[in-house]
This record gives structure tokens, C-alpha cells and sequence, in this order.
């Protein structure tokens, strides 16, 4: 629809939710020959559009005076829903996450890869931190929250290959996880605590760095739960920086045998795939903007 070309942005600030409309790119808006009028009221907005051919208001048209085209009664129906109070508690949440772990057999995998190779030019690096991004939404009740976010969160582990010519690649592990939360928290001021359950995907590829081939050895989905404080710091009226530690909880183990084959065929040859089950226990700290927060005192 036409609304779809428009870039449509929120801001919370003291009088209500307010609505932008970035037109540059929208192809409704560009046949309009007029100017826009707005009137900012606490939650509602209303938009005047003046001769043209979709919102007619001509004297000589009495009987067209407030005739409205179809296609813009979905446009009109998303500003009187996004204006409205209950969207008013909503906000936005963007920020950075970083976690520490102990995947114990990955690096043990990565050290017989190393004992394997003795030519490296530098031996694999161990895997032990992950970092990221968060994005999301919260929805505010008077001292508690729900929320609704997505986190990744990506580490990698990277050894150096010289080749007879003296030129050089990289072997590189990518460890991926990509957590979806559904969480909430109870809160009195600038602090809260608050846990969630999460659908967690890990996922580990093997890389090369001279033709960016990418090859998937796992891809594991598993329920998780996050544990975490809430320290929030007021940086306008409508914004504030939330510090979250945390702890992730998994439900249960990865199954790790299909990096011990790629990486060391010999060894897994002769292992038990049953002892390659690691559960990776996450702990961290995560740094998020949170529009229109508000204090509850």
C-alpha cells in the first residue's frame, strides 16, 4: 500500500506520543501539490490535506466536500491506533549487550586443531565472550513492565594460514546466537528486577576468509531464561539508559560433534559423540536506550 514507502518514526516526550512522517521517499505523498498542517495534541494527531485528488474540501464539490479515497483510510487508521493513550506506554528499546561464557569442549576443539596444525602462522584463538546487539519494545504499567526483544550476540575464533607463496588466510569459527525474549520486570524508581523466557538459537559456522565461504556445522534451538537487575539513568525526559547484568539459564545442552568432524576428522573418528554436549551458561551486561521511559516514584 502506499504507506508502505513512508519511514514512519515515534517519539515520546511530556505531552503525548507524536507522530513524523518522512515523505521523501513516498510516491502518495509526491502528488500532492500542497503543504502538510499538523496539530500535535497530547495523543492525538490530525492531518489536513488540501486540493488534491485523494481529501477534496471545494466549495464547488459540496456534495464531495469530505469525500475520503479508500486508500487512505488505512494511512488515517494507523495514525488514530499509534496516537492513541495505550501506545503512549510504549516504548522502544536499542542498545549493546555483552556476555561471557566457559564453552569448555569448543575450545578444547579448537586446541587439538591447534596441536593438529603446527604450521599455523598463529594458532586458533579461544572463544569466550559474545557481544551484540538489543531491539525491541516495552510496554509500561505503573511499577512493572513487559517487553518484547531480540538479541544477537556474536563471537569468533580465527587461526592465520601461510601459504608457499607467503600469502595468508584465515580459518575462522562464527558462533552465533540470536535470542527472542519475552519478558517482565517490577520496578520502583531507577530500579527493578525483571527475568524473561527466551527461544535461543546457536548457531556455528566455518568460514574462510580468501572466498568468504560459509558452511553451517549446527544450527540448535533451545529455550534459555534470563535472570537480570535494573539500574535506569534519566538522560531526558523522554529518554533513559538502562544497565541490565544478567544471567542466561539454558534448558539444556548443545551437541558439538559435527565441529569435532570438520575440525578434526581423526580425532572424532575414534571419540564418543555423546561426550561433545556443552551447555553454554551465559552471564553479562547489557546497555540499552529506552524512549519515553519514565520514572514510576
Amino acid at each position: 500500500m502506499f504507506f508502505a514507502d513512508c519511514l514512519i518514526a515515534h517519539a515520546a516526550t511530556e505531552e503525548g506520543w507524536f507522530v513524523f512522517i518522512f515523505l521523501k521517499n513516498c510516491k502518495f505523498f509526491k502528488k500532492i501539490k500542497t503543504n502538510l498542517f499538523w496539530d500535535f495534541t497530547p495523543f492525538h494527531v490530525y492531518l489536513v490535506l488540501l486540493r488534491h485528488r485523494y481529501f477534496t474540501l471545494n466549495a464547488s464539490r459540496m456534495r464531495d466536500n469530505t469525500r475520503l479515497n479508500c486508500r487512505f483510510l488505512p494511512f488515517m487508521l494507523f495514525l488514530t491506533v499509534f496516537s492513541s493513550p495505550l501506545f503512549a506506554q510504549i516504548n522502544s528499546i536499542a542498545g549493546y549487550n555483552y556476555t561471557r561464557n566457559n564453552p569448555e569442549i569448543l575450545n578444547q576443539i579448537i586446541d587439538r586443531y591447534n596441536t593438529n596444525n603446527p604450521t599455523l602462522a598463529q594458532p586458533m584463538s579461544h572463544l569466550s565472550s559474545l557481544n551484540g546487539m538489543n531491539l525491541g519494545v516495552r510496554y509500561r504499567f505503573p511499577y512493572a513492565a513487559v517487553e518484547l526483544v531480540w538479541h544477537t550476540r556474536i563471537a569468533r575464533a580465527k587461526d592465520q594460514v601461510v601459504n608457499a607463496d607467503r600469502t595468508t588466510y584465515q580459518n575462522i569459527i562464527n558462533f552465533r546466537n540470536q535470542v527472542f525474549t519475552l519478558g517482565g520486570d517490577i520496578h520502583y524508581g531507577g530500579l527493578g528486577i525483571g527475568g524473561s523466557f527466551d527461544l535461543n538459537q546457536t548457531q556455528i559456522r566455518k568460514e574462510r576468509s580468501t572466498d568468504n565461504t560459509k558452511e553451517i556445522l549446527l544450527t540448535d534451538n533451545h529455550l534459555t531464561n534470563h535472570i537480570y537487575l535494573i539500574f535506569d539513568l534519566k538522560v531526558t525526559e523522554g529518554m533513559s539508559i538502562s544497565i541490565r547484568p544478567f544471567v542466561q539459564v539454558p534448558s539444556r545442552s548443545v551437541d558439538l560433534f559435527a565441529v569435532e568432524k570438520k575440525f578434526n576428522p581423526d580425532h572424532a573418528a575414534m571419540a564418543n559423540p555423546n561426550s561433545y554436549n556443552q551447555r553454554f551458561f551465559n552471564y553479562g551486561i547489557s546497555f540499552s536506550f529506552i524512549n519515553g521511559s519514565k520514572h514510576d516514584n
